[in-house]
């Protein structure tokens, strides 16, 4: 299965690095395969250290917010295990590189747990986080599909996400609302 979540990594100074990524796993929590493409920053973090942490989280504005290049003000913690770990976590998995195949653009890296920690209890999704999430991912992929599938999706998870919706995730929508309305924009400008 695929479990979302944020990855953080660290160069080679060990500065850390989160980004959104959704590794298929077993239903233990104890396979784990990422999948970044070779020109993101997590792959080339993990060619210099192949150690990262795996968060489980149960706010999706963060998750927003990274895929399209803002800043989301998360605090994170250097753990005594080498792991950067989000404090807002439920809850966190310290991955090892085993195997790599980098042979296509996605590349696949096997890993082995390490050590994990319930931080908190999870607080439980409801039906906007989860129709935020969707399109979040929809929009890493606006490259391969253009911007029409999304506005078609965002028409049919609005009233979704204005019924069951908090302060966090109104947040979230309307920053995505407002990435769909600039790359249309500038669809029409080419």
């Amino acid at each position: 299965m695929i479990i979302e979540g944020l990855l953080t990594t660290a160069n080679q100074a060990g500065v850390p690095h989160v980004a959104p990524m959704g590794p298929l796993v077993d239903e233990q929590l104890r396979t784990w395969l990422l999948r970044p493409y070779r020109t993101s920053c997590t792959f080339q973090n993990l060619q210099l250290r192949p150690y990262c942490t795996f968060h489980i989280i149960d706010d999706v504005l963060p998750v927003v917010r990274l895929i399209l290049g803002h800043d989301a003000g998360l605090l994170m913690d250097y753990h005594d295990c080498g792991a950067w770990v989000l404090r807002d976590a439920c809850r966190w998995f310290h991955l090892e590189v085993t195997q790599q195949n980098c042979s296509q653009l996605r590349t696949e890296l096997s890993c082995r747990l390490i050590d994990q920690q319930e931080l908190r209890a999870h607080g439980g999704w409801n039906r906007a986080q989860h129709s935020i999430l969707e399109i979040a991912i929809l929009v890493t992929r606006t490259h391969l599909t253009g911007i029409s599938p999304i506005c078609e999706q965002m028409r049919e998870l609005q009233t979704i996400v204005d019924k069951t919706g908090g302060s966090r995730e109104v947040e979230a929508w309307e920053l995505l609302r407002t990435f769909v309305t600039q790359y249309r924009e500038s669809e029409n400008l080419e």
